[in-house]
């Protein structure tokens, strides 16, 4: 019996040694997330104190003379910027609107000059002269005016873009067909 008496207070005692570890390192752990929370309400406090302080020097700005003197300059920028979002809207629709013009108008005359095949020639020897209106030409209409030459003929100066015709007629480059 003395036997079983001293185990059970070997076990008490090595029950009540593991509790208290368990309470020492509980208390080490509550003491570490007070440090932690302290650790963040300083945090907190120097940063509230630091917004207090910008927010003080923002009222300064604004309360101040070239603040109130600017004003109008900034009024005019954000207009200028809400115009130039719209102004780009719109160009970016008229241009869309403009292609599709084009294209209509394109293959309606490509449709007309068929049937009118002297006037077709006129023409595609007045295109001849500009490569680049022909390439643009044969994008809008596809494969009907296939006929429309890629390049001018060997030995044709092709006139400058904003060259009136009568002035590349005087100067003996080619022209639209008599």
């Amino acid at each position: 019996l003395a036997e079983r008496n001293a185990r059970r207070a070997d076990e008490a005692e090595a029950a009540r040694r593991v509790a208290e570890t368990a309470v020492e390192a509980e208390r080490a752990r509550a003491d570490a997330e007070a440090a932690r929370a302290r650790h963040v309400e300083a945090a907190s406090a120097a940063m509230a104190a630091e917004l207090a302080a910008l927010r003080s020097a923002l009222e300064g700005i604004y309360a101040g003379r070239s603040w109130r003197m600017t004003k109008p300059l900034r009024d005019v920028n954000l207009v200028r910027k809400e115009l130039t979002g719209v102004m780009k809207r719109l160009a970016r629709v008229a241009r869309r609107r403009a292609r599709r013009a084009a294209r209509l108008v394109a293959h309606e005359t490509a449709a007309r000059l068929e049937l009118i095949p002297p006037v077709k020639e006129a023409l595609i020897d007045a295109v001849d002269a500009w490569p680049a209106v022909a390439s643009r030409l044969r994008q809008l209409l596809a494969d009907d005016l296939s006929d429309l030459p890629a390049a001018p003929p060997e030995g044709v100066d092709p006139r400058p873009r904003n060259e009136p015709l009568h002035v590349a007629r005087a100067k003996g480059r080619r022209g639209v067909r008599r």
